[in-house]
């Protein structure tokens, strides 16, 4: 009996692995912990802190949380807490759409008793709606996280990005507090405000954010359960992750 030529056993024994490649299914729901790897959790990540997960369990880092102050020098720190996809291979699940935002400027004059004068300048960007007509509008496309409820389903073939998300940013003046100018009888003074929490994950009720990760050619699915706890400021209740199993 002749014996198979290398190259033809090569072909064979790659036929093999590719045919015993685990299939995973292209679409699961929230919550349903059939197919799942599920990992409880009791974490909570307060202001300043970071948490690292490895939610596939192989040795390497997959998601970091990161809460800190952050703010220009002089002026007023305010909270950032976003989530990191750590590799290429991780990727949240939402989507692109094109959004509005308004820039808003004013000019105060003020008048004291001696006669002195302030001229306040104001600059108020508004990620929620217009102040007025008169507001200078931005448009642009941006990646929005999806905010998911126990039962949602999502698929393999949903809109997946791998990045900096921002979860939730604290809604503070951002101009330096001592960004005054003096000339004679007059004080210029400029300030600097931002709304935006209409942008920010919802706080005090348990979400679900879903994740695709995809490694050696197969990709898998699976979420984080979590709750924003707070109101001005904000810490993570980490309650669980799931990966396909």
């Amino acid at each position: 009996m002749k014996k198979p030529i290398p190259f033809l056993s090569t072909i064979l024994l790659m036929g093999l692995l590719v045919s015993c490649q685990k299939e995973f299914e292209k679409t699961i729901a929230f919550g349903n912990a059939k197919g799942m790897r599920v990992e409880s959790y009791d974490t909570h990540i307060d202001l300043g802190k970071t948490l690292t997960l490895d939610v596939d369990a192989d040795g390497t880092d997959d998601l970091k949380f990161v809460s800190y102050y952050d703010g220009p020098l002089g002026g007023t720190e305010y909270q950032m807490l976003h989530l990191d996809c750590l590799s290429e291979n991780v990727a949240l699940l939402g989507e692109m759409t094109g959004v509005e935002w308004y820039t808003h400027y004013d000019t105060a004059f003020l008048v004291a008793s001696n006669g002195h004068i302030t001229v306040l300048y104001s600059t108020l960007s508004n990620f929620c709606e217009k102040f007025s007509e008169n507001d200078v509008v931005h448009t642009s496309n941006k990646f929005v996280l999806s905010e998911s409820n126990p039962n949602d389903v999502f698929s393999i073939d949903d809109y997946f990005q791998s990045n900096t998300h921002y979860l939730f940013i604290e809604n503070k003046n951002v101009g330096p507090v001592d960004n005054v100018l003096e000339s004679n009888d007059t004080t210029y003074v400029w300030d600097s405000r931002v709304i935006r929490d209409c942008d920010n994950f919802p706080t005090n009720t348990e979400k679900y954010i879903g994740f695709k990760i995809t490694k050696d050619g197969t990709s898998r699915l699976g979420w984080l359960k979590l709750n924003l706890i707070g109101d001005e400021t904000v810490n993570v209740h980490l309650i669980e992750t799931a990966i396909q199993k």
